[in-house]
């Protein structure tokens, strides 16, 4: 699973015309079978990215919670920066400040 997680970050970095549909499918692969949290993220990006898609903020809060669950001082900022702004979630400031100190004692400034 890590040579794909590998040949996908390659791909997106250095892939004169990348396919994005491919990358993403290899990407769920790696999240679910090699539960990576970086994976998760990267997705939670792409969801992002595709700001005129309905469900775009739902699907990237899905993953980043996904990262956060895993102890992802990446999926916890920003779950918990989409919970301040109830950005694809319900607005919830409880759950903002525990994820945002959580992140910040993992070293997240």
């Amino acid at each position: 699973m890590l040579a794909t997680e590998f040949k996908v970050y390659y791909d997106i970095r250095f892939a004169k015309a990348p396919e994005l549909k491919k990358i993403e499918q290899a990407l769920h692969l790696v999240a679910e079978k090699g539960n990576s949290s970086r994976a998760y993220n990267t997705l939670a990006e792409f969801a992002h990215a595709q700001n005129k898609k309905e469900g775009f903020k739902e699907e990237a809060a899905k993953y980043y919670n996904q990262s956060a669950q895993m102890g992802c001082l990446i999926g916890m900022h920003w779950m918990g920066v989409f919970y301040q702004e109830g950005f694809g979630v319900t607005r919830n400031l409880d759950k903002a400040i525990d994820l945002l100190k959580k992140a910040a004692k993992s070293c997240n400034a």
